[in-house]
């Protein structure tokens, strides 16, 4: 495992390659001062939940070519988004298992 000094700059890594992916382009970061949103947002989450995060912020739609300013402002808005996602499918699917039960049962 990454020393906490390190894992900012582990995230800045991967927000790039992400980047470069998506816009077949390197982005322009500031790695300075970047790596202070980084860290912030590994207090916050936690290393992994972070490179989660990040994976996920590059599959929504963006109108800014998926900055790293809107990621810091919103990425708690997209943690929750995503744990309301997991929690609505999970309810689908047991809504859905229900149907299939109710239907073997009536044949």
């Amino acid at each position: 495992m990454a020393k906490k000094s390190q894992d900012p700059y582990i995230l800045l890594t991967q927000y790039e390659r992400l980047y470069i992916n998506k816009y077949g382009t390197k982005p322009r970061i500031n790695k300075y001062r970047d790596k202070w949103g980084m860290e912030s947002m590994i207090d916050d989450l936690g290393i992994e939940q972070a490179r989660i995060t990040l994976d996920l912020y590059f599959k929504t739609v963006s109108h800014d070519n998926h900055s790293l300013k809107v990621l810091y402002n919103n990425y708690d808005k997209l943690v929750a988004n995503a744990a309301i996602k997991e929690r609505d499918a999970a309810h689908r699917r047991a809504i859905m298992e229900e149907t299939r039960k109710r239907v073997e049962n009536e044949q």
